[in-house]
């Protein structure tokens, strides 16, 4: 199932903001319902202390009465107010009627009420807050006896229109979260779209490439989000690069070095056919077989050039035992040191040789070093393979009885195609180049030294037991 990120934090903002809104007016609602409810009976306070302050109980009959007519003529008053617009009296006449009181005298007569009070009789209440059921309709009336001048003021509120007031409020909090929902929504649109830039226009970038242009992409404006992804796609960039020259260098490489064995071949087949001679054959024919063996020998060189890893890194390590590896290679190379009669000596500790690398490129190493040291030392000579066991590290020198390689030529012999001039020896060229890349592959170190006690040469490797060790103590 393919997403798109935009998709999934559109949803996910919208449907969190929409919670988190609803969430809080479902909690301003619940808390606003107690403080609203306490903010009404607090205005039923004032409204009874105000009257108070208005009203004594020796006030002339016929002023009562004066106030009580203009009180009830309040409603038509109201009509012959000029509004803008119908809501402003429906609204100012709910106001009206949410707060109305009546004035009863100590003998329980009903001295002066406002125009929309409920008819109740004069009731035996204490000071403060009640709630009076009056025609299947809830009041609540607030108490005030005035023992001074002989009167109580109660002061009433309807339920409903409480209940109105609160509803009218919370529908105007819902009417400003909707009104301000779409601009919202638009924020989040144009946040999330900004956001993903960086990788719609990595994308394009990726996308208009040509096929062999495999640089790095540029991380300086990336966001630090994105930038494992593009320093992901460098390195996969880097390793196909890498792959891509791997090829072209085998290529290469297979052309020039096969260009001169395929033209020997090619003449001495022709010698072959044209001679009458049968030593002349033979010796063209043997000489045909000697330059089929040296062409299968590069090939096989240069597909191991080819195959080895091109990262600084190894790839899924493994714990690989040197001197049982060692062992193998040599009873594996003892056929090659019989057609010489040279013997092959293994030195090596009882305490554990292993290392953390690839095993298919130390055997690799090994089948290189022994080789070498077998083409190039003499008949009836012996060659030592040699492992020395230390704190951190392992040495592995393999010392033959050949002609050695001179101070200063050391340092060329690791380049490919490199052979010393003057060595009877047929070679590629290659075996110590590829020798060196698996020493650098497992972060080792390898040196050249004549051995003290005979000519020829010794070529000491030293690998590491363990990644991330300390420095070398050897």
């Amino acid at each position: 199932m393919i997403r798109s990120i935009r998709t999934f934090l559109l949803f996910n903002l919208f449907l969190s903001v929409t919670l988190v809104s609803l969430l809080t007016i479902i909690g301003n609602l619940f808390l606003e319902h107690r403080n609203f409810q306490t903010h009404l009976d607090s205005q039923l306070t004032l409204a009874a202390y105000t009257i108070r302050a208005f009203i004594s109980s020796d006030m002339p009959a016929q002023q009562v009465k004066k106030i009580q007519k203009r009180m009830n003529h309040i409603p038509e008053y109201m009509h012959t107010l000029n509004f803008k617009y119908d809501e402003e009296i429906d609204d100012l006449n709910l106001l009206l009627k949410s707060i109305q009181f009546q004035i009863w005298s100590h003998d329980g007569k009903l001295i002066l009420h406002s125009f929309a009070a409920p008819q109740l009789e004069s009731q035996d209440m204490s000071n403060g807050f009640h709630n009076i059921v009056f025609q299947e309709h809830t009041w609540r009336a607030f108490a005030l006896n005035l023992t001074d001048s002989q009167i109580k003021i109660v002061v009433f509120q309807r339920d409903h229109l409480r209940a109105e007031l609160e509803r009218q409020i919370t529908e105007d909090s819902i009417a400003i979260m909707m009104v301000t929902y779409p601009f919202l929504a638009l924020l989040i649109w144009i946040i999330v779209g900004r956001g993903l830039a960086s990788i719609t226009s990595t994308a394009e970038a990726i996308k208009r490439r040509a096929p062999n242009k495999l640089n790095n992409i540029e991380t300086q404006d990336t966001p630090q989000e994105l930038l494992p992804l593009i320093e992901a796609l460098n390195a996969l960039f880097n390793r196909l690069s890498e792959a891509f020259a791997r090829e072209k260098r085998f290529a290469s490489n297979a052309a020039h070095e096969l260009r001169t064995p395929l033209a020997v071949l090619s003449t001495q087949t022709q010698v072959a056919m044209e001679s009458k001679d049968v030593t002349h054959m033979r010796a063209a024919l043997k000489k045909v077989l000697k330059s089929i063996n040296r062409s299968t020998h590069v090939v096989q060189q240069l597909l191991t050039l080819s195959r080895l890893v091109p990262d600084d890194s190894i790839n899924e390590p493994s714990r690989v035992n040197l001197k049982t590896i060692a062992s193998e290679m040599i009873i594996e190379l003892l056929p090659l040191a019989d057609k010489k009669n040279i013997s092959i000596a293994l030195v090596a500790p009882d305490s554990d040789t292993s290392i953390l690398g690839n095993k298919t490129a130390l055997l690799i190493l090994l089948r290189n070093l022994i080789d070498n040291a077998l083409r190039y030392s003499p008949e009836n000579t012996e060659v030592s393979v040699k492992i020395e066991n230390f704190e951190y590290q392992i040495a592995l020198s393999v010392i033959d009885n050949g002609p050695g390689i001179s101070e200063e030529f050391r340092q060329r012999v690791f380049e490919r195609f490199f052979r010393v001039l003057g060595t009877q020896t047929e070679g590629s060229g290659l075996g110590l180049n590829i020798v060196k890349q698996i020493v650098d592959l497992h972060k080792g170190s390898i040196e050249l030294i004549t051995p003290k006690t005979h000519s020829g040469l010794e070529i000491k490797i030293t690998l590491w037991k363990d990644f991330n060790q300390p420095d070398p103590l050897i």
